[in-house]
């Protein structure tokens, strides 16, 4: 995937999910799963990767993994921004948000800062976009 070879790549994670499944190693499967969702995106197939990472918070959501929870919000946000739907985003995102922050996940903290001043910026809150990046940046040094 990171090579750009999306088609081995999507061969490679739908066996790794095939496995995984019988395996019922259900952690594994979700994180996998989520991955699908992540190549679908890159190849930017909206309409799968919809599909996809719903099934991947749903399993998240399932065993109760809130940081999983928290990672699968983050990337349906992605999506609502990329379909220029800027109010769901804003709110996935800042469920995302309340999740990390209670984990205290410094990494996806930077991004969800990083993802709400988007929000912010888009919406013409430049002040609150300001402060948002700038707790991004913050985070990131």
């Amino acid at each position: 995937m990171d090579q750009s070879d999306f088609g081995l790549a999507q061969s490679c994670f739908e066996e790794s999910v095939a496995l995984l499944k019988e395996s019922k190693d259900l952690m594994k499967t979700a994180a996998l799963v989520g991955d699908l969702g992540l190549l679908a995106y890159l190849r930017e197939d909206y309409a799968d990767v919809r599909e996809v990472y719903e099934e991947s918070m749903a399993s998240y959501r399932e065993m109760e993994y809130r940081d999983g929870i928290a990672r699968s919000l983050n990337r349906l946000g992605d999506l609502a921004r990329c379909e220029n739907d800027y109010i769901t985003a804003g709110k996935l995102y800042q469920e995302s948000l309340d999740l990390a922050q209670q984990l205290t996940r410094r990494v996806r903290l930077l991004h969800l800062f990083h993802n709400l001043g988007c929000i912010a910026q888009y919406r013409g809150g430049y002040d609150e976009a300001e402060e948002l990046f700038r707790a991004s940046l913050n985070l990131a040094a």
